[in-house]
């Protein structure tokens, strides 16, 4: 009689006893002495029906009558599920397969053993749906407990405590800022994928971390898309149809909306020679179309080429009046200009500095105060909630008899709102005061090296200089106009305050005076603009 040895290992299976290789082995030192004419390896869950191409070509082989008989280490190697076990049991009935060997059960085609052989493939079928079921339930408790039951994206990490189902995810130290300026750089609207993805890659040497297929390499433009359209970035999760909230979000689910928005736009990047710095930018102010850039090359009379750009209006959006276009260096001039008027001087920065110092020295105590009582509060709601899903997940609740699914519900958003209002209110706390100081602080330092920074900075500098002065920026009959952020128009109308006083010193008593007798604090006015650290602009500037 031949023989077939089938030897499989289910990729789920991480308590399997033995590998292919060692069933291969026992089952030869068992069984070698019979004729076995093919040694079939295979990987795969035996769960599903029609699962297995080398399982199924098998049993065609032997409706064939190249063998009679199949060994095996145990009957779930050869089925976990009804439709293959039918397979199994109608061929011995038929007489198209005459013997099974197995290397952890006695067998013999008999009908007692037949019996016996229906009942353990059924028990294989039982085992394999509670072990799916049982795994279910412990995923579903991982996610009520704020933790992603698969791989972390990117930016994040699976940590691995050696416990299993005790497993969980934290920031990624390295690549974690990286992809959250990603994704400030994106919402910006100045960048489309393509560019933030060679940017990340280029100049900042962002990489996918190493895996046991692949080892660390540079980030890949597909998983650039696949960040910007996962929600698990915004402190939410999908999971087997329902959503779960988790403490690791790094932008709101309105910007992640906003994203999507973005994302529908073309992100063809475009064949240009020149690097045309200011489209996506600016729009028109009739249309309100984008202005784009028009790249020309003429040829000089020594023969050298010279490349000329003009920015014009698309007219994507309908009809529109403007004709004309822009050169780029005159475009250039208008946005010094613009942003000369947000331009303070450096002293000016130094005495805000020293008073946002004492504001944050006098309010720290109360601050810190405060913050101990409402982080108190909210470790508290926090720990009711984390023992209420406990309860709900235990064994002992499995009947829902200790607390059911409409009161879990029920007191847990009522213990989530409470927690949230706490949280509201650290937040709140450390925007509005460490948070706002120093946002006040750099951008007063933007405010000071903004014009320098535009006159030697790149192209991305300059971009990032204009968004970040400018909410909108519109150009009609040549003439760019800027609506300005909110804490630049401030700077703005202290500007033209302090020249209104200096127009009053210069025509009032004080104009006959030397500027030595001027005080401190008029020569803010008066200070020249000095020299700072050029690399002041980060992204924590970009609002």
């Amino acid at each position: 009689m031949k023989y077939f040895l089938y030897c499989r290992r289910s990729t789920d299976d991480e308590k399997q006893a033995l590998s292919i290789e060692s069933q291969q082995q026992e089952l030869i030192q068992m069984y070698g002495h019979l004729e076995i004419v093919d040694t079939i390896h295979e990987d795969g869950s035996a769960f599903k029906p029609h699962n297995r191409p080398k399982f199924s070509s098998m049993l065609k082989r032997i409706k064939k009558g190249e063998a009679q008989g199949i060994i095996s280490w145990h009957p779930d190697r050869l089925s976990r599920n009804p439709i293959d076990a039918g397979e199994i049991l109608f061929g011995l009935d038929n007489g198209a397969i005459l013997d099974l060997k197995f290397g952890s059960f006695p067998f013999t085609n008999s009908p007692e053993n037949k019996m016996m052989l229906g009942m353990m493939l059924s028990q294989s079928k039982y085992y394999s749906e509670k072990l799916g079921k049982d795994a279910k339930r412990g995923m579903v408790t991982k996610c009520k407990l704020g933790q992603l039951p698969e791989k972390a994206p990117t930016g994040y990490l699976n940590v691995n405590i050696g416990q299993r189902g005790k497993c969980y995810i934290k920031e990624d130290e390295i690549r974690h800022p990286l992809v959250k300026r990603m994704w400030k750089l994106f919402l910006t609207g100045a960048y489309n994928v393509p560019q933030i993805w060679k940017m990340a890659r280029d100049e900042w040497g962002l990489t996918l971390r190493a895996t046991k297929k692949y080892p660390e390499r540079p980030i890949t433009l597909g998983c650039v898309y696949k960040i910007f359209d996962n929600p698990f970035y915004t402190g939410k999760f999908l999971w087997d149809g329902e959503w779960y909230d988790h403490e690791l979000g790094m932008i709101s689910w309105a910007e992640f909306e906003k994203a999507k928005v973005l994302r529908g736009r073309s992100d063809k990047p475009k064949n240009e020679k020149h690097d045309s710095a200011f489209t996506g930018i600016v729009r028109c102010a009739e249309c309100e179309s984008m202005i784009t850039a028009d790249v020309q090359m003429a040829t000089l009379s020594n023969g050298t080429n010279k490349v000329y750009t003009y920015y014009r209006c698309t007219k994507k959006k309908g009809p529109c009046g403007q004709c004309g276009s822009v050169k780029e260096k005159d475009l250039i001039k208008q946005f010094r200009d613009k942003i000369a008027t947000y331009t303070v001087p450096k002293r000016f920065v130094e005495w805000a500095i020293t008073i946002c110092e004492r504001f944050l020295k006098e309010d720290a105590n109360l601050l810190e105060k405060q913050r101990i009582e409402w982080r108190k509060k909210y470790d508290g709601f926090d720990t009711e909630i984390r023992n209420l899903v406990r309860l709900y997940a235990s064994n002992e609740n499995i009947d829902r008899s200790a607390l059911s699914e409409s009161d879990f519900k029920k007191q847990k958003g009522d213990l989530e709102n409470q927690r949230k209002h706490y949280d509201d209110l650290l937040e709140d706390n450390k925007k509005n005061v460490a948070v706002a100081i120093e946002l006040t602080v750099h951008t007063f330092e933007f405010a000071c090296n903004a014009l320098r920074c535009f006159d030697k900075g790149d192209t991305n500098t300059r971009r990032m200089i204009l968004i970040t002065i400018g909410s909108k920026w519109t150009m009609k009959d040549g003439k760019v106009q800027c609506e300005a952020r909110i804490p630049f128009q401030e700077i703005k109308k202290g500007i033209l305050a302090t020249e209104r006083m200096r127009g009053r010193l210069e025509t009032g008593k004080m104009a006959s005076r030397s500027r030595k007798e001027i005080t401190e604090a008029e020569k803010l006015v008066w200070q020249p603009h000095g020299e700072s650290n050029p690399d002041f602009l980060d992204e924590n500037q970009v609002s």
